[in-house]
């Protein structure tokens, strides 16, 4: 699962107006859901964050696809009155572990978006494996 938060998306709102936030949010929706699998799913998960579901996706293809989705998208701006806009976005990826739950699925793909907003933005980092899985892991080797 990965979680995509769209960078600087307050100043889009606020240099451009609400109606290029509207856009802004429509194109990179367009351009994230013609580049993922059939199935995948992207959600809008609140204001500027997505969610997409990668079943059956290894944690490195995961970062892979991620990554490629914020090249792809460096590459298609957003045509506006004056110019084009270019929208960028930070994510973070977790993988579901035994017992995870959706809801630790997400806590650990939200801490990862937010350390790679925090490392500058424009990036995408995966979750560090929960420490209850690892010792699991061990125990039945």
């Amino acid at each position: 699962m990965a979680i995509l938060d769209i960078d600087h998306f307050k100043r889009i709102n606020d240099e451009h107006g609400h109606d290029v936030g509207d856009q802004a949010l429509v194109h990179f929706s367009k351009i994230i859901k013609l580049a993922v699998r059939e199935t995948d799913v992207l959600c809008r998960f609140g204001g500027e964050e997505f969610v997409v579901a990668l079943p059956d996706t290894a944690t490195q293809l995961a970062f892979y696809v991620v990554d490629r989705l914020r090249l792809k998208l460096d590459t298609e701006r957003l045509p506006i009155a004056g110019g084009e806009l270019q929208i960028r976005f930070s994510a973070g990826i977790a993988e579901m572990y035994g017992e995870d739950d959706q809801a630790a699925l997400l806590k650990r793909a939200d801490e990862a978006m937010y350390a790679a907003k925090r490392a500058r933005r424009n990036r995408v980092l995966v979750a560090r494996r929960p420490a209850s899985a690892a010792s699991a892991e061990v125990a039945n080797a």
